[in-house]
């Protein structure tokens, strides 16, 4: 008897559980009506059906499809398995021609012409719907209401009675969120700004907000990112803004979101109290711009760091203290990238009240013992003799050309002699189906031999010996290069195999732990700043 998945879905937290047994009952009756078993249902609760991603029951139903644990999915209707026309027509070409897998809907005919219709139209629909609340919230944007999302730091967000007196369908008032100054947090967001205006620099203004002990807008501890948010946002003028992104998925399924021009923003002046006057908003915008002319001015001449760091470290150094990474301050100035050290960014961005480790490593010093470690340790006679050892067994591992070749060589002359002698066979005593069906086997059989011969003769070895040890120290060479003139990229992967972690104590001494699974022998080392007689130094 067929087997049958039921699967199920509702899309938003406003669709009751109710509609989900809807549709398992409908289904269910539909399996009744056509004597097929249901075993196992699938249900997605409040899951949008424009992406498969996310929805943890549908690649759960999909990775048993493919095990074949069942011969059927019913949906209640198609546009329960997804609204993206594309996608859901994708999904279930796959399951129908790849798992052997029949898709039916239990209140919708099942022709695919038909099927293919309902699906378009069910997209449409979606777009429909996504238009229509667009056009909604940007009239209650154009109002002064808030469309969605917490209320900005400085602010808590209040509900306010329509001023249209319309009421939704249960004849209730329609309520709209607007914003009222947080009493504490708006005296917070007025210092910021007043600060930054004064000439304190952002990452400044961070230290001394912890050094206060002032909780951060995340609930932690505040750092340059948040500070320069605040001070960005319109809102503290008073200012109702939506629209400035939109969302946009990827051929994966997975959202992003992308910047708007201006001019499609949705502006609202006045909407809510002010947190922040005309005059402290414009001397706070000049000085920002000020900034963005000096960034812009350094990065033409070329001291601007790129997003892909170049720095062989980046993320392999560690605080002691409080576990965030080291980065590199590169100074300012004529000097600047000639002095680089490691630093705590934690210390560094939001103060010594975070984290009291303000030990700097020399970058060129780090990294140089780095490498040095990695080639003195590395290339000892022991590791290079276990290297020539695993070398040889994947030598010895390896398909070799005489014997499979040779075995090969002797089945195809062997196969060749049959068809000969059958052929003589069929010449004296005439064709028949037992000799005809012996000729066709030995004839396939010879196909695959050839064949099978042709890719043995293209991979043999050019020869069976095994390399001796010279030639695999000869080869090795190649990783002393690496290391000494290879690309940041190269030399990053070669200590991220074989470093775990660096880490930097106050005293400025520095603890290497090195990955177990790496090639440096498994026991801690230490550097000092300084040297002495019995580490490296620094």
């Amino acid at each position: 008897m067929e087997k049958a998945a039921i699967y199920a879905r509702y899309s938003s937290d406003k669709q009751s559980g109710e509609s989900i047994k809807t549709q398992v009952d409908k289904c269910r009756e539909y399996c009744d009506r056509e004597e097929i078993v249901v075993v196992q249902e699938f249900i997605d609760e409040a899951k949008s059906g424009t992406t498969e991603d996310g929805r943890v029951e549908y690649a759960r139903m999909l990775a048993m499809a493919s095990k074949g644990m069942f011969d059927t999915i019913i949906a209640y209707k198609y546009g329960r398995i997804g609204r993206s026309f594309v996608d859901t027509v994708r999904s279930i070409y796959e399951l129908e021609h790849y798992h052997g897998i029949k898709v039916f809907s239990a209140t919708e005919p099942n022709d695919p012409l038909v099927r293919n219709i309902l699906l378009s139209v069910a997209e449409d629909f979606s777009r429909q719907l996504a238009a229509r609340m667009y056009d909604t919230m940007t009239s209650n944007a154009g109002q002064g209401f808030h469309c969605g999302g917490t209320a900005p730091y400085g602010y808590v967000g209040i509900e306010s009675p329509d001023a249209t007196g319309r009421t939704d369908r249960k004849g209730q008032p329609i309520k709209h969120v607007v914003f009222d100054p947080d009493p504490i947090q708006a005296v917070i967001v007025q210092r910021i700004f007043r600060d930054y205006a004064e000439g304190i620099s952002m990452k400044k203004v961070a230290h001394a907000l912890n050094d206060d002990g002032i909780v951060s807008p995340g609930g932690g501890t505040w750092d340059l990112s948040a500070v320069r948010y605040i001070l960005y946002n319109e809102a503290y003028r008073g200012w109702r803004i939506w629209n400035k992104t939109k969302k946009v998925r990827k051929p994966d399924g997975k959202k992003t979101y992308r910047h708007r021009p201006r001019s499609e923003w949705v502006i609202v002046k006045d909407a809510h109290p002010a947190i922040i006057d005309d005059e402290l908003w414009d001397a706070t915008d000049t000085m920002l711009k000020r900034m963005k002319r000096h960034r812009a001015h350094k990065s033409k001449k070329g001291g601007e760091r790129t997003a892909f760091s170049e720095y062989l470290l980046t993320g392999v150094v560690k605080c002691e203290v409080c576990g965030a990474n080291y980065i590199v301050h590169a100074g300012r100035g004529r000097n600047a990238g000639r002095h680089a050290y490691y630093r705590c960014g934690y210390h560094q961005r939001r103060g010594n009240s975070v984290c009291s480790n303000n030990t700097p490593v020399k970058k060129d010093r780090l990294e140089g013992a780095v490498l040095d470690l990695l080639q003195d340790e590395i290339l000892t006679k022991k590791t290079v003799e276990l290297l020539a050892e695993d070398v040889r067994k994947a030598w010895k591992a390896q398909p070799t050309g005489s014997s499979d070749l040779k075995r090969t060589e002797k089945d195809l002359r062997a196969v060749e002699r049959e068809i000969v002698n059958l052929v003589q066979a069929i010449k004296t005593a005439g064709i028949s189906d037992s000799l005809s069906a012996e000729l066709d086997r030995c004839e396939r059989r010879k196909a695959e031999l050839t064949h099978q011969h042709k890719e043995l003769d293209q991979t043999k070895p050019e020869s069976d010996r095994l390399p001796t040890d010279a030639e695999i120290r000869s080869a090795l060479k190649g990783f002393r290069c690496l290391l000494e003139s290879g690309t940041p990229q190269e030399r990053r992967t070669v200590i991220e195999e074989n470093i775990e972690q660096i880490v930097v104590r106050p005293s400025g001494d520095v603890l290497l732990q090195v990955n177990p699974i790496g090639l440096l022998p498994n026991r801690p080392f230490d550097w000092c700043r300084e040297p002495d007689s019995n580490r490296h130094g620094l």
